[in-house]
């Protein structure tokens, strides 16, 4: 799913033709190696937008830290930059992105999870998107 990915930044990125019918092929067949169709790729994306807004407060929810208040804008960026993590990160932040709208938004990572999306979100901001310095 990780080339799905790829190539659906390509498909929604590009202005030429050419690049947009093959990127779309692509997509296709990488959707059916994994057993799924562009019926199954429409209804995730409709889930995503019919996803409640965000909001940094959740009535009821009592802040602890000031870090907790911003890890849904580390991972909204970090979720926009898949393509630079590894298979183990891509995993992780797509975790973090499914307990939270599973739990309707009371849901917060532990202190262990914001360490590791903080370290994630410094690094592509660093503009060190691989790690390598």
């Amino acid at each position: 799913m990780k080339k799905l990915r790829e190539v659906l930044l390509i498909l929604l990125s590009s202005d030429q033709p050419g690049e947009i019918a093959a990127a779309a092929a692509v997509i296709r067949r990488e959707l059916a190696k994994a057993g799924r169709d562009i019926h199954w790729l429409a209804e995730q994306l409709a889930r995503i937008m019919e996803a409640p807004a965000v909001s940094t407060h959740v009535p009821g929810h009592v802040r602890r830290t000031a870090k907790e208040g911003i890890w849904w804008k580390q991972l909204e960026f970090v979720i926009n930059k898949l393509v630079f993590l590894n298979d183990r990160e891509v995993e992780f932040i797509e975790s973090l992105f499914q307990q939270w709208s599973l739990k309707n938004a009371t849901w917060t990572p532990s202190p262990k999870q914001l360490r590791w999306l903080d370290a994630i979100y410094n690094r592509l901001q660093q503009g060190d998107p691989f790690g390598r310095y």
